[in-house]
Order: C-alpha cells, then sequence, then structure tokens
C-alpha cells in the first residue's frame, strides 16, 4: 500500500464520531470530515484548517467564558496525557438554537505514537428521551 495516510484518513472520514488527534502538548494533528463537516454547519469561526491550533489551551479559555466544562474536558486531556488515567469520558450539552444536542467525549492515548485521540459521539435522542420523560 503506497498510500497509508491517505488510507488512515479515508477510514476515519467514514466515522461519524467527530475525531480529532493531538500531540502531548495539546496541538491538533489531524481531524476527520464529520469534525468539519459538523464546526462548517454550527458557525465555528475555524472552517477546515485545525492543524496547528492547541485544543487544551481551547478548553481553558473556553472554561474562563463560558462554562465549567472546558476546565473538566482539559484536565481530562492531560491526566490521559500524563497517562494518570487510562481513558477520559465527558457528557456535555452543545446546543444550537434549533435544537438542544448533547455529545459523549472520549479521550484515549495511542500508545505506539505518544498522540492522543479525542472522539465525539452525539448523544441528543437519548438524552432527549430523559429529559422528555421528566
Amino acid at each position: 500500500m503506497k498510500d497509508v495516510k491517505g488510507f488512515l484518513s479515508a477510514i476515519l472520514d467514514s466515522i461519524t464520531d467527530h475525531i480529532t488527534v493531538i500531540d502531548s502538548s495539546g496541538i491538533i494533528q489531524y481531524v476527520n470530515k464529520s469534525w468539519t463537516e459538523f464546526a462548517s454547519q454550527n458557525g465555528c469561526l475555524i472552517k477546515e484548517k485545525w492543524q496547528g491550533i492547541n485544543y487544551i489551551e481551547a478548553c481553558d479559555q473556553a472554561s474562563e467564558v463560558d462554562s465549567d466544562y472546558g476546565k473538566q474536558v482539559s484536565q481530562g486531556i492531560r491526566s490521559v496525557i500524563n497517562q494518570t488515567i487510562e481513558n477520559f469520558y465527558f457528557e456535555y450539552p452543545c446546543h444550537s438554537p434549533k435544537q438542544k444536542r448533547w455529545f459523549m467525549m472520549r479521550v484515549t492515548l495511542l500508545n505506539m505514537t505518544n498522540k492522543i485521540t479525542l472522539s465525539s459521539l452525539t448523544k441528543t435522542s437519548r438524552n432527549a428521551n430523559s429529559q422528555n420523560k421528566k
């Protein structure tokens, strides 16, 4: 196989979870198609040039402006990087003006590369159903 990187990118782009890979300092190395499409569809100022942005710093800045979620996420990512925990899971709201929605973030260390994967799975339907039952 000549183009291993292209092949692996195609695999990650076929996954509907929003996936990014960061290095041990938090710098984004890769985002998949679902990540960029979600950002574009939701008014994110960054459309496609995610590489080089520090994800951990962005979480820290978000916690200063809006909520405690960013702080919890950055602490969880740092714990995975420092290998004090193996995985970090975090459920969080990310509502749009038209829809209430929740996501589950999973942070995992890629042992072979010293890189970290972050993936977010939409959980809106489950949470919407549980909210409606209350």
